[in-house]
């Protein structure tokens, strides 16, 4: 075979780089609000729904936006944005004419607006689809997914998005889902995106998910925000699913919103039915629900660690762990939960026809009742500091529990009923010795009675990342005192 010259060989690989320069050829397409023709180009942007309606664009392809507001000014109720490949859409693009392409979504905003006239972004069955870096903002639908809608996803990566002010609103028949995002089936990523201010509202009732809806998934969150979000149940979040993990969040205000004719809040804030469920590091406070219980975990496997439930307020429970066949809950705090009945029990964690274990958590401050065990339960309770409620633990309806190094402080310390049984050994009574509770600082102080006299059941971190045992003992709850600054009542011991 004859070697083929190096001349020709690099006007060939010339040739092709120009190729891949232009639509049909090339995997990267650019566009801007005012673009205009087709090239969608570089130096020669198009519009958005010119480059997605193109028929050159293909699977892979990257598609960049410039900042600006992208509108379908003669869309009607279409939606803004159509995607029917698997593309990547990333905004914040400085719009640069040459050089590689440069991204800043904050200098460079780039916002999907459906005007309160459309859905922003419709995503086509079966599609591997990453959005990243912009904002979907005043989409509206009458059914599910103002913001976002995607049946039949295969896979959804949804990073740096803020969602915000998009609405589902219908007084007629039929369930609403999905106030910012409807999404169904496939591997699910959302990280650091902010669902805010978007709702699903339907006459009084019948609305499910006014941040996000998402069915049979496998789900992923992390770093995200979910704030003043509003639906009939799940205000914030609804998720039917196999795996969800969601972690270092924040669940903020959610349920709080309450239009004319409309009710929100009703049902839970947070709600998940799924297979195997993993919440960690992450905050639910100032939530709200009018009835029933705030967050709602329904699932064959769970673990809560490290997580923090704080100043929300709803009618029975804050956290409803149900039906649970193995449940590992470490290292969270629970406090100044609130009711909305004046006539009825509320608990801070109810515990429901489930087994498991609740070790190294701080429970205080709440409504009525810390910890309520029923409904067939089997739980072990070991190194929990259950403070400051009318009633500590309470255990009914068939259900055992083994109650192991708690420390218990102006409770009554446990309630059974004549079907249940509890086993208590190690226990211990005094001042756990917060450090500011009053203002939410919960970490304890040197003199706690907590410190030094837990067991060791494995739990190598606390709340804060740190290290287990800090001194000669393992601490009760969720904090370990660290001991990192030279307080003065440990000054004064060391003086003794």
């Amino acid at each position: 075979m004859k070697r083929i010259p190096g001349s020709f060989r690099k006007n060939m690989m010339t040739a092709v780089a120009l190729l891949l320069t232009v639509p049909g050829w090339s995997s990267v397409w650019f566009t801007s609000p005012d673009g205009t023709g087709s090239d969608c180009t570089q130096n020669s942007p198009c519009g958005l729904r010119t480059a997605m309606g193109s028929g050159s664009l293909n699977d892979g392809d990257t598609v960049y936006l410039s900042e600006g507001n992208y509108t379908y000014t003669n869309g009607g109720i279409l939606p803004t944005v159509r995607i029917g490949k698997s593309i990547s859409l990333l905004g914040g693009w400085d719009k640069a004419a040459a050089g590689s392409p440069v991204r800043n979504p904050r200098e460079y905003v780039s916002i999907i607006d459906g005007e309160g006239k459309r859905r922003g972004i419709l995503i086509d069955p079966d599609l591997n689809v990453t959005l990243d870096g912009f904002t979907v903002t005043n989409a509206f639908s009458d059914d599910r997914g103002a913001a976002l809608y995607d049946e039949n996803a295969t896979a959804l990566t949804l990073n740096d998005i803020n969602f915000s002010s998009n609405r589902v609103e219908n007084d007629t028949e039929g369930y609403l889902y999905g106030g910012a995002a409807y999404i169904r089936g496939g591997d699910i990523r959302i990280t650091d995106c902010l669902f805010s201010k978007n709702s699903a509202m339907k006459g009084q009732y019948d609305s499910k998910g006014g941040g996000l809806y998402l069915a049979d998934v496998n789900l992923t969150m992390e770093n995200s925000i979910l704030s003043e979000n509003g639906a009939y149940d799940g205000s914030a979040l609804y998720v039917y699913g196999d795996s969800v993990t969601v972690k270092h969040s924040r669940f903020d205000s959610n349920g709080r919103r309450m239009d004319v004719g409309h009710q929100m809040g009703f049902y839970p804030a947070v709600r998940f039915f799924v297979h195997s469920l993993t919440v960690s590091r992450s905050v639910f406070s100032a939530n709200y629900t009018r009835s029933y219980y705030l967050f709602h975990a329904y699932a064959d496997t769970a673990q809560l660690e490290g997580n923090r439930f704080a100043d929300n307020s709803s009618q029975y429970d804050t956290v409803r762990l149900e039906s649970i066949d193995s449940l590992l809950a470490t290292n969270n705090i629970f406090v100044r939960n609130l009711s909305t009945s004046s006539t009825d029990e509320h608990s801070a964690v109810r515990i429901k026809g489930t087994k498991g274990r609740f070790i190294n958590n701080t429970v205080s401050d709440n409504a009525d009742i810390g910890i309520l065990v029923g409904d067939d339960s089997d739980m072990r309770l070991i190194n929990d500091i259950v403070t400051g409620q009318d009633e500590g633990i309470r255990i009914e309806i068939r259900s055992n529990v083994d109650a192991d190094h708690l420390l218990l402080d102006n409770v009554q310390n446990l309630v059974t009923d004549s079907g249940s049984t509890a086993a208590v050994e190690n226990n211990v009574t005094g001042d756990p010795a917060f450090a500011n509770p009053s203002e939410g600082d919960y970490h304890i102080r040197f003199v706690s009675a907590a410190r030094d006299t837990g067991a060791d059941v494995n739990v190598t971190e606390d709340i804060d990342g740190d290290f287990r045992p800090a001194g000669k003992g393992y601490d009760i709850g969720a904090d370990e005192f660290a001991g990192s600054a030279m307080q003065p009542a440990l000054i004064h011991y060391l003086l003794q």
